[in-house]
């Protein structure tokens, strides 16, 4: 006999992992046997007919639209037959994201644990985890988890969330964002004053110890409340001598001021007591003395440089000399150079700032090279005579390190005698500036004169967009980049108005004076320079703007000193950072 089967699935529309009945009927009811489910031409299930009817459930359908046929097999007296295809939609099933950051807070290079849970937890697939827009990370789900570590994280607040992709089955979801609150790294200032007690007039040397050692930035040495000087952290150390200590006890202080990861502190203090002196005291001058650096300033790749160090007792009494080629004084990912008189060869500090190379001998045919520098033996020598040793060295600069950089000079004797770091010159190694403006260059890149003797500077910058884009020219004059206690200039082009900031150091001021540079002859200034207005003018023309700037230092701001230009649009979007273009020793 003839047979009619039909199906219906129940719900019609369903979700990954829900329960869908299929019922199928066939007639005339009295037919008997199996009914077969099939999703297209799979079985997944079967069923057998009572009173005309077999039911089946599944919940394993997995995402998408199924063609569901139920097949009965027919009996003695029952002919088979198959009902028409019924589509079972199933969709995908919803989850939910949470996200779990510890430690929170956390401070600067901590690793931070991410940990994303997805339910249900029979999810799979991948979690990407978010720091804002910016994706840091990813990891597999595994029994409804996924988890990263990130130790990247600057300082700051950063709003994190983890996102779910979603499988088959699946849908996809993201958590509510989770505050993870970055702080600076706390670090230690120690102080160590020698020698102490000391006598009136006596050189007594300041050591500040930072940790953690890669800390950078400045120390500022203080006696009481009064500044007495600052020199920059190098390898977690910085280092000023002074003579100027007058009789009594001085509580001295070193005061770290911190950087972009790491805390500023203070030290505990050391009581340094200065006694006066039966015969004129007569400060420390036997010691070693960095000259020069010839050429100067420049700009190549490859250059034969030469360094000339003086010591009174004689050039056999150095120990070792060193040369520090970098953006600012640090011995990390620089051209740190170190010759040993004694030994007779030179060494190249390892990026890390510490390690040294092999030793190199001079004349020779090999060469020593880091990530920054290498130093070919052949053209390379060392000389003595009298109380001068001459170093030449032929360098090549990788193109990695390219940039406008200051070169450092330091001299050691075998008595421990210490010239301190002197910049005597700077160079830049070619490299292609980014963005629209960009600093050409400084006039009298290398500048000495008396205290009180008036001297030109000419700082050429250019604009892509043309003159009138320029916002605000800086100049700033200084043995770091620190404005407070130096000579720092803002010129704002809108108005052709140069500012002097003052002593503070603060840029948004107070300022110690303006001049509008018209040709006019007034006069601003502060402790360590002033601007004489007849002299100083700013030329505009095309791209280029020069700015010429009539400058006298003062008798306080004595010592080797470095110039930084810096230039940016008036919109700020565009700005070149400090480039150190130029040393100028006040005598």
């Amino acid at each position: 006999m003839t047979t009619t089967t039909s199906l219906q699935a129940v719900p019609g529309s369903s979700t990954a992992g829900q329960n869908v009945t299929l019922t199928a009927t066939v007639s005339p009811s009295s037919a008997t046997g199996t009914v077969t489910f099939l999703d297209g031409s799979s079985t997944i299930g079967t069923a057998n007919l009572s009173a005309g009817t077999a039911a089946f459930s599944i919940s394993t359908l997995a995402g998408g639209n199924h063609s569901l046929t139920a097949s009965y097999g027919g009996d003695t007296n029952d002919a088979p037959s198959t009902s028409a295809a019924v589509t079972e939609s199933v969709g995908q099933a919803p989850t939910n994201t949470t996200l779990r950051a510890t430690p929170n807070p956390a401070t600067i290079g901590q690793n931070v644990t991410l940990t994303a849970t997805v339910s249900p937890s029979s999810a799979t697939g991948t979690v990407t985890f978010l720091d804002g827009a910016t994706s840091i990370g990813s990891a597999n789900l595994s029994a409804g988890t996924a988890t990263i570590g990130i130790s990247t994280l600057a300082t700051g607040n950063h709003s994190l969330t983890a996102s779910y992709g979603g499988d088959t089955n699946d849908a996809a979801s993201t958590s509510a964002a989770v505050t993870e609150s970055v702080g600076l790294a706390p670090t230690n200032t120690t102080l160590r004053a020698t020698p102490n007690p000391a006598t009136v007039g006596q050189n007594v040397t300041l050591t500040a110890t930072v940790t953690p050692s890669s800390a950078s930035g400045t120390v500022t040495f203080l006696d009481g409340s009064t500044t007495i000087g600052a020199a920059a952290v190098t390898a977690g150390a910085a280092t000023l001598s002074t003579s100027t200590l007058t009789t009594g006890n001085h509580s001295l202080t070193a005061s770290y001021s911190g950087d972009m990861n790491n805390a500023a502190s203070t030290s505990a203090a050391v009581t340094e007591s200065v006694t006066g002196s039966t015969s004129t005291a007569v400060p420390d001058t036997a010691v070693p003395d960095p000259v020069s650096v010839s050429p100067a300033s420049g700009s190549e790749s490859s250059q034969v440089m030469t360094f000339t160090f003086n010591d009174p007792n004689g050039w056999q009494d150095l120990d070792v000399v060193n040369v520090l080629i970098n953006n600012v004084l640090d011995g990390r990912s620089a051209c740190y150079l170190a010759y040993s008189r004694s030994v007779g060869v030179l060494y190249l500090v390892e990026d890390d700032g510490g390690t040294l190379s092999t030793g190199l001998p001079l004349g020779g045919s090999g060469s020593v090279s880091n990530s920054q520098c290498s130093v070919a033996g052949a053209a390379s020598v060392a000389m003595g005579s009298g109380n001068t040793l001459t170093v030449t060295l032929n360098l090549s600069f990788t193109a990695g390190f390219g940039g406008n950089k200051v070169v450092y000079l330091a001299a050691r004797d075998v008595g421990g005698g210490n010239s301190g770091w002197q910049a005597l010159g700077v160079w830049q190694a070619p490299f292609t500036p980014s963005g629209t403006i960009s600093v050409v260059s400084l006039g009298a890149a290398r500048g000495a004169a008396a205290a009180g003797t008036p001297q030109t500077y000419t700082a050429t910058l250019m604009d892509s967009k043309g003159v009138s884009d320029f916002g605000v020219v800086n100049l700033l004059v200084n043995n770091f980049i620190d404005g407070r206690i130096a000579c720092y200039l803002a010129f704002a082009a809108a108005s052709n108005t140069l500012l002097l900031v003052d002593d503070g150091g603060d840029a948004g001021g107070p300022f110690a004076g303006s001049l509008v540079l018209n040709g006019g002859a007034g006069t601003i200034q502060n402790s360590q320079c002033s601007v004489n207005g007849a002299g100083s003018a700013a030329v505009k023309s095309g791209n280029t703007l020069t700015l010429i700037l009539n400058l006298t230092f003062q008798s306080s701001f004595k010592g080797n000193q470095i110039v930084w230009l810096a230039g940016r649009d008036g919109a700020g979007a565009n700005n070149t950072g400090w480039q150190a273009t130029g040393t100028a020793t006040v005598q």
